[in-house]
């Protein structure tokens, strides 16, 4: 996964999305500035999501990086009619308590959109059970995470406290 992979993978995404009607979008995927490049140019309207984890990605070597890059993207974008950039801290099971931490600290120092795949799966809640004594949400809400900023993306596995917690927190989902 390269710039050029990303480039050519972005400007198709965009193409399928217009022709069937898709104006606005999210994404979180790796060398993100590149996807920026591309809304910029294609005349769509986007939020892209800087991916962050506890380990390297395309383009990324480390945890800080990603929060340094995000921010820097975050600066260049912020005044963009039509990019939103926001970070992508990628699920619960790839972040550290203290790398979440991290991240809580920017999204309410910069008011930034964070974006999070959480609860996926029963297996990803299982674990977080077992690990934590927690649900994945409810370990992300006592980093702070959650708010009107926050996108949970892909969750499948949800249940009564976690639809609380999403609606005292004026969350996405």
């Amino acid at each position: 996964v390269n710039t050029d992979f990303v480039r050519d993978g972005t400007d198709l995404a965009i193409a399928e999305q217009l022709l069937g009607g898709v104006t606005c979008y999210s994404d979180m995927y790796f060398h993100p500035e590149i996807a920026c490049q591309q809304v910029h140019h294609s005349g769509i309207r986007a939020q892209i999501c800087m991916p962050i984890a506890d380990f390297p990605m395309p383009g990324l070597r480390n945890t800080d990086e990603a929060l340094r890059l995000g921010l820097e993207l975050h600066d260049d974008f912020k005044q963009h009619p039509r990019i939103s950039a926001a970070l992508g801290p990628h699920a619960p099971y790839t972040l550290s308590d203290d790398n979440l931490s991290k991240v809580a600290a920017l999204l309410h120092q910069l008011d930034i959109g964070v974006q999070m795949h959480v609860h996926e799966t029963a297996h990803e809640v299982a674990e977080s059970l077992k690990l934590y004594g927690k649900r994945p949400l409810a370990r992300i809400a006592e980093h702070g995470l959650l708010g009107p900023s926050f996108q949970a993306v892909h969750m499948t596995q949800i249940d009564h406290s976690d639809l609380d917690l999403l609606l005292a927190n004026n969350c996405s989902l």
